[in-house]
């Protein structure tokens, strides 16, 4: 494997954890913010341990898979009651950091100073 495939992927990988940690991170504020108490504590738990996976699918690629309690996507829904949306700790924050931060970087972040850093961490020099 080429060194140039080597630092796309360490760029791509890099991307997606810093990605992932920052939305479990927001996700948490959100938590805070909005006073959210719900029963056992599963879901704080799971978005301070911040459980996902980076991996490699070869090529230039990379998969970032995150874990959720099954609940989770259930708290956006909207209170038909109120006529609002419950609670914004699920797509606003998920997507909005996957096609607002993680594209951009992603198709513009690779910039000679990184490509450079990457290249030191590699090869050691």
């Amino acid at each position: 494997m080429g060194v140039d495939n080597q630092i796309r992927r360490r760029f791509v990988q890099g991307i997606q954890r810093k990605t992932a940690e920052k939305i479990y991170s927001e996700q948490e504020k959100a938590i805070v913010r909005e006073n959210l108490k719900i029963g056992t504590g599963k879901l704080r738990n799971s978005l301070t341990r911040g459980v996902f996976t980076v991996k490699d699918l070869g090529g230039n690629g990379g998969r970032l898979t995150m874990h959720y309690v099954a609940y989770t996507r259930f708290l956006d829904m909207k209170d038909v009651r109120r006529r609002r949306l419950k609670y914004q700790i699920y797509n606003k924050i998920v997507f909005g950091n996957i096609y607002k931060t993680m594209t951009v970087k992603l198709m513009y972040g690779m910039t000679k100073d990184i490509v450079s850093d990457i290249k030191r961490q590699i090869t050691g020099k």
